[in-house]
């Protein structure tokens, strides 16, 4: 395992970057070329919070894809999935979602509705 690039608020790591892909609390978080590249953040508790996985990966049974432009992993304090660009179709209670879906997750496992689609305005005003 590489080493940890740190910034530090009152002793608490809130952001690291390893220069390898490296396990944390269960998860092998992408590691690219130190403090420049894709970072790993934690929620004051120390509980992992967002990431990037180095592979697509399963998190409560939903399929997330890696992606370093938006292929981040967000978790809920709880552990918990809270946020995925799903990498494949998945469907839960009769709802299905399209690969590449940013699938939002309440703390309880519940997926959330989609955020309504922003207007276009052509004029730009």
């Amino acid at each position: 395992m590489g080493p940890f690039y740190t910034s530090a608020r009152q002793l608490q790591c809130r952001t690291a970057a390893a220069q390898k892909g490296t396990m944390v609390q269960g998860h092998v978080c992408r590691g690219t070329g130190g403090p420049k590249g894709t970072q790993t953040a934690f929620y004051p508790s120390g509980a992992l919070k967002q990431f990037y996985p180095a592979r697509d990966t399963r998190i409560d049974g939903v399929p997330c894809r890696t992606n370093v432009f938006s292929g981040w992993v967000e978790l809920h304090e709880n552990g918990r999935l809270k946020s995925c660009l799903l990498s494949e179709e998945w469907e839960s209670k009769g709802t299905r979602y399209r690969r590449g879906t940013r699938l939002e997750v309440a703390a309880d496992g519940k997926p959330l509705p989609p955020p309504p689609p922003i207007a276009f305005d052509p004029t730009g005003t």
